[in-house]
């Protein structure tokens, strides 16, 4: 009888330390899903910030570049201006709009200021508003 009682006595020790065994890879497994879904959602999520800071980033430099293209639009108009003789005049450059301000000797220079500044390359439309003063 002792014999039996022993034997059954070890089974069901085995017996549970097979259940207990089988928690425990349970838990482990648990665990380690918990890690590895909380590692996917800090990538995923630093991936979105980098890509809000990326647009960001491109934003800005589409800014910097459109106000140096600006600025050398208005170079190159105030260059080819002064080059055919019509001095004097503002221009302003925004966004590919060019704006001619001040005074020039006659009609023909204030068209011939608008047709420099509308074959110039980046420019998209001309407001003259030049106007028409004879020096002395």
């Amino acid at each position: 009888m002792k014999l039996k009682l022993t034997i059954l006595t070890a089974v069901v020790i085995m017996a549970l330390a097979g259940c207990s065994s089988e928690n425990a890879n349970q838990t482990t497994n648990t665990a380690g899903q918990k890690t590895a879904n909380a590692a996917n959602t800090t990538v995923n999520r630093n991936s979105e910030t980098a890509n809000a800071i990326s647009n960001k980033n491109t934003e800005s430099s589409n800014s910097v570049g459109a106000a140096i293209s600006d600025t050398a639009i208005t170079a190159k108009i105030k260059t080819k201006l002064l080059a055919d003789g019509i001095a004097g005049t503002n221009v302003d450059t925004v966004n590919g709009v060019v704006t001619l301000k001040g005074a020039v000797d006659n009609a023909e220079e204030k068209t011939k200021a608008e047709k420099i500044a509308k074959d110039t390359d980046g420019v998209k439309s001309v407001k003259n508003e030049l106007t028409i003063e004879k020096k002395k």
